[in-house]
C-alpha cells in the first residue's frame, strides 16, 4: 500500500475496469456506489444508510471508469468526528471494510476466473501440447491451395469467411484463370460458379509479387511446427505425442459413453501412425481452459465419414485445434469439422460439409495441394461473418 499527499491509502497499482458489457454488476457498480456513499455519509453526518444511498443514486453521475487502484481502496483522512459519523451510519464499518466486502463479492461473482478487473483475458496455459503454432501472415487465410480450386455449381454455393491464397504459378478456379481481388470477384468467372467470399483472393500477382510467396512460407513454418520430429512428410518440431492405435475409427454414435482416446480427448498431442478417420461424434474437452491446445498428427490422411461431427466443450475453441495431415484430407457429406487442417497435399469437401477452421491444401512446401468444394462453408475462427465460429 502507498500513501498519497492527502493522507489516503490506495493500492500499489490500478486494477482494470470491467468491460462495457459487465458494467452494472460486480466491481464497478459496487465500488463506485460504496465510495460515493462514504463521501455523502461524511458530508451529511448521521443519515440513515437508505437516505444516503438515495442521495447517491440522485447525485452520482454515471462513471465511464472506476479506477479501483486510485480510490476504490481509499479511506478518508483520519478524523475522530468523521470516524464517529462513519460508525453511526455504517454500523461500525469503515471504508476499508467495504473494500474487503466488495472484493469478496467480486470473487463470489466469478471475477477470479479470468475477469478483466484483474487485467487478464485468458483462462490458462495452452496445456501439455504447448503453444499453438505461430500462423504469422497466414492467420487470416481460411483457404489455401497450391494447385487450383474446383467448385461445383450446385446450390447453395460455397461460402468462405476469410481470405484465400491461391499460390499455384497460374491459379485457376474451375480451370479458369483467377485474377485475385476482394470478394467473390477475386475468383474471376470460375466457369459461372465462384464461391461466395467474405475476404480477399491473393495470387502470385495480386496484390503484388511477394504476398502469396510470404503467406505460403508462413503456412509451411506452421505445418512443420506441428509435424512430428521424424515426420512424415518431413522432419518437424512437435514431439511427445500420445499414440492413437485405432486412428481410423475415432468417434462414436450420438449418445455413446465418452471414452478417452476414442471419442473423447483432453488437451494434448495425439498421433496416428496410419490415417485419422472420424466416423461419428468426437468430443474435445478443454476442461475449462479456453487457451487449451489440441494437436492431431496423421502419418497419412485425415477424413470424416458422412455426418460425423467434432464437438467442442468446456471452453474448447476451434482456433486452438490443429490437424496435421502428411498427405491429404477429405471431409465427408454433411460433416461438421472444428479446427485447422494443415495438409501436405489436397483437401476435398464433399456436399454440405462445413468447417470452423482454416483448411490449407499444400501447406507443406514440398507438396502440391488442390482444393475441391461442393456446397460448403469454411470460416476462419473469429471472422465477423461467422460469429459462432471461435
Amino acid at each position: 500500500m502507498k500513501k498519497d499527499p492527502q493522507g489516503s491509502f490506495f493500492a500499489d497499482g490500478p486494477i482494470s475496469r470491467t468491460t462495457a458489457g459487465q458494467k452494472g454488476r460486480r466491481e464497478t457498480a459496487f465500488s463506485c456506489v460504496r465510495h460515493r456513499t462514504d463521501q455523502l455519509a461524511h458530508r451529511y453526518g448521521k443519515k440513515s444508510v437508505t437516505s444516503v444511498r438515495q442521495r447517491t443514486v440522485r447525485s452520482e453521475p454515471k462513471r465511464d471508469k472506476c479506477n479501483c487502484g486510485s480510490w476504490f481502496l481509499r479511506r478518508r483522512p483520519n478524523s475522530r468526528k468523521k470516524d464517529e459519523k462513519m460508525n453511526d451510519y455504517g454500523g461500525g464499518f469503515k471504508a476499508r471494510t467495504w473494500c474487503v466486502a466488495a472484493v469478496l463479492a467480486a470473487f463470489l461473482a466469478g471475477c477470479g476466473s479470468g475477469d478483466e478487473i484483474f487485467g487478464t483475458t485468458g483462462s490458462g496455459s495452452p496445456g501439455p501440447a504447448g503453444p499453438a503454432p505461430a500462423l504469422g501472415l497466414a492467420a487470416s487465410y481460411g483457404i489455401a491451395s497450391t494447385a487450383g480450386v474446383t467448385n461445383t455449381p450446385t446450390l447453395p454455393i460455397t461460402t468462405i469467411n476469410g481470405d484465400v491464397v491461391l499460390a499455384a504459378p497460374s491459379p485457376t478456379c474451375n480451370a479458369v484463370a483467377v485474377p485475385g481481388g476482394a470478394g467473390t470477384a477475386g475468383f474471376g468467372l470460375c466457369a459461372g460458379s465462384p464461391p461466395t467470399l467474405n475476404g480477399t483472393v491473393v495470387t502470385p500477382t495480386f496484390p503484388d509479387l511477394t504476398t502469396a510467396t510470404n503467406v505460403k512460407a508462413a503456412m509451411n513454418a506452421a505445418f512443420l511446427d506441428i509435424t512430428p520430429p521424424a515426420g512424415p512428410p518431413a522432419a518437424g518440431s512437435r514431439g511427445g505425442a500420445t499414440n492413437l492405435p485405432a486412428g481410423t475409427t475415432l468417434g462414436a454414435p450420438v449418445g455413446n459413453p465418452l471414452v478417452q482416446g476414442d471419442n473423447y480427448f483432453v488437451p494434448g498431442i495425439y498421433q496416428s501412425l496410419t490415417s485419422i478417420l472420424i466416423t461419428g461424434d468426437l468430443t474435445l474437452d478443454a476442461q475449462g481452459n479456453s487457451s487449451a491446445v489440441f494437436i492431431f498428427q496423421s502419418s497419412s490422411s485425415i477424413g470424416t465419414a458422412a455426418g460425423a461431427r467434432i464437438l467442442l466443450v468446456n471452453g474448447a475453441r476451434a482456433s486452438n485445434v490443429f490437424w496435421q495431415a502428411a498427405s491429404s484430407a477429405t471431409l465427408g457429406t454433411a460433416s461438421v469439422w472444428q479446427g485447422n487442417i494443415l495438409a501436405a497435399f489436397d483437401i476435398t469437401m464433399v456436399t454440405g460439409a462445413t468447417s470452423c477452421g482454416r483448411l490449407w491444401a499444400g501447406a507443406w512446401s514440398g507438396g502440391s495441394g488442390a482444393f475441391v468444394f461442393d456446397s460448403n462453408v469454411v470460416s476462419v475462427p473469429g471472422h465477423p461473418s461467422a460469429p459462432g465460429c471461435q
